[in-house]
């Protein structure tokens, strides 16, 4: 079974639904994972996408800040709402009908470097490894989609940018994000296309679009039996162009 799983932080579902909706139209995919909705669990439009031709949707989520969603085509089974001690809305999983399972995912931003939200970040990833390691086995079918705010290697960043002991770069966070796929993940894009420079993000201020100045901070992540049928993880750069769009791109990954 061909399946296409897409991950999208929309900052801020509303202002985004009219480009989501084209997204759904013009790209197709099977499953759209979705961050920073910015919108409360009961107020989630359900309905509208059903009638987009997703009637299956699973979300967590708090007015105004973080939020995260999966609406399919496929039936949702086994769901996962949130990571234990955790209220922010930044987990939610389920296993699709045909057994692969789906995790969207929004990790801390950080706030600043040494911060209490930075220490919150560090050990929001401890929190998902254990979870992973209590609950799930690498031999299952698993893609983890999301926003995690983390730039693995200075690759991953425009030149210039600030590295080092930032809260996407330091030592610590990315000790962390190594940690989080030594479960068993692999990095859909870089199993793709190795060591390819490509962003996922850019700032809306500064042109930083035009300059190309940005980071790849938007993942999808494999365990082994996906990773086998992984067939492309491409950047949809046109997305990110559109009006009003969000400041991150979409990012699609396709398993035969």
């Amino acid at each position: 079974m061909v399946l296409t799983v897409a991950t999208w932080n929309v900052n801020g579902l509303r202002a985004r639904m009219a480009l989501i909706e084209r997204f759904l139209s013009e790209r197709e995919p099977d499953v759209l994972c979705l961050q920073e909705t910015k919108i409360g669990t009961g107020l989630f439009p359900f309905g509208d996408f059903a009638m987009l031709g997703f009637p299956h949707a699973l979300a967590v989520g708090n007015a105004g800040y973080a939020g995260v969603a999966i609406v399919a085509k496929l039936p949702l089974q086994e769901p996962v709402r949130g990571l234990p001690g955790d209220d922010d809305g930044r987990l939610v999983g389920a296993r699709l009908e045909s057994g692969e399972r789906v995790f969207s995912c929004y990790a801390p931003n950080g706030g600043t470097y040494g911060s209490p939200q930075y220490a919150y970040k560090l050990e929001w990833f401890t929190v998902l490894r254990h979870w992973l390691d209590a609950h799930e086995q690498k031999s299952r079918p698993i893609v983890l989609c999301g926003d995690l705010n983390v730039a693995r290697s200075d690759r991953d960043v425009y030149a210039g940018a600030p590295v080092g002991e930032t809260t996407h770069t330091s030592v610590a966070v990315r000790r962390a994000y190594e940690e989080l796929l030594e479960f068993g993940f692999d990095d859909a894009y870089r199993a793709v296309h190795g060591d390819r420079i490509e962003y996922t993000y850019w700032d809306y201020r500064a042109g930083a679009l035009r300059k190309n100045e940005g980071w790849r901070i938007d993942v999808a992540l494999c365990t082994p039996p996906l990773r086998e049928r992984l067939r492309a993880c491409e950047v949809d750069h046109a997305a990110r162009a559109w009006r009003q769009s969000s400041d991150h791109a979409p990012l699609l990954a396709r398993f035969a």
